[in-house]
């Protein structure tokens, strides 16, 4: 049976999704009119939410064709970052929802946040590896400019890259090292490596989801960002304050 939201698949333990979650500035202020920067986007599963307090660095709060709001990234100096309350090992699976506009010149799509290691890799010859301590492994095709949905699944060799339908299984580990944490749409240390993308959302299950889990996911994700939002066409700052209603209930 298709799934009816990402916690029908078991581990889900962070879920950053702009649509769902109250926006803030450094001031802890929300925010909900579009075209504003996004300093928070809160855990809407777990307790780690991520952050910026530089305000020049903040992402900006944009709204797609369809009604869908994301976060939108430079490419310059904006990025989003948490460490989380404890480290999660492998085996696990990091899924974004995403839209890189460009052709990239080896820039990071998600990294992680203590040693920058580059979890989601985006190669120059518009492709997306996995990278832990080793590789890109397993890289997929992605074309600039179109939404899609990435699962990543971190289990040593039996780790798996998948865009949309298409799985990649290298055999060969990206590496072991626990993800302390995450950085959205590049590398903080000196402002290196930062992508410009569009971010929908981002989770990460604490364990490998089997193919058929998989499926569905991808499945769920793509006719739910390909469909307007069910309050479509009312007032962005009804919309926010409608869905974050819905998530607390």
């Amino acid at each position: 049976m298709p799934i009816t939201h990402p916690s029908d698949i078991d581990g889900l333990a962070h879920r950053y999704q702009p649509a769902a979650t109250a926006f803030q500035d450094a001031a802890a202020t929300i925010v909900a009119e579009l075209n504003d920067p996004i300093g928070c986007l809160p855990d809407g599963i777990g307790s780690d939410p991520v952050t910026q307090s530089n305000t020049s660095k903040k992402p900006l709060l944009m709204q797609d064709q369809v009604g869908w709001p994301y976060a939108h990234f430079d490419g310059v100096d904006d990025y989003l970052q948490t460490m989380f309350s404890s480290a999660i090992a492998s085996p696990l699976t990091l899924v974004i929802v995403a839209n890189i506009p460009n052709s990239s010149t080896n820039d990071f799509l998600i990294d992680g946040a203590s040693s920058a290691r580059a979890i989601l890799w985006v190669l120059a010859d518009d492709r997306i590896g996995l990278y832990v301590n080793g590789g890109p492994r397993s890289p997929v095709d992605y074309t600039p400019g179109q939404r899609f949905t990435e699962i990543a699944v971190f289990a040593g060799d039996d780790s798996i890259n998948r865009i949309d339908a298409v799985e990649v299984a290298e055999g060969s580990s990206p590496g072991e090292s626990p993800l302390a944490g995450l950085t959205l749409a590049g590398r903080y240390q000196g402002d290196t490596r930062l992508l410009r993308c569009d971010i929908y959302d981002v989770l990460l299950y604490t364990r490998a989801l089997s193919e058929p889990e998989r499926t569905d996911l991808s499945n769920y994700l793509t006719q739910l960002y390909n469909n307007a939002p069910p309050t479509s066409g009312v007032p962005f700052p009804f919309l926010h304050h409608h869905l974050q209603m819905m998530g607390a209930r």
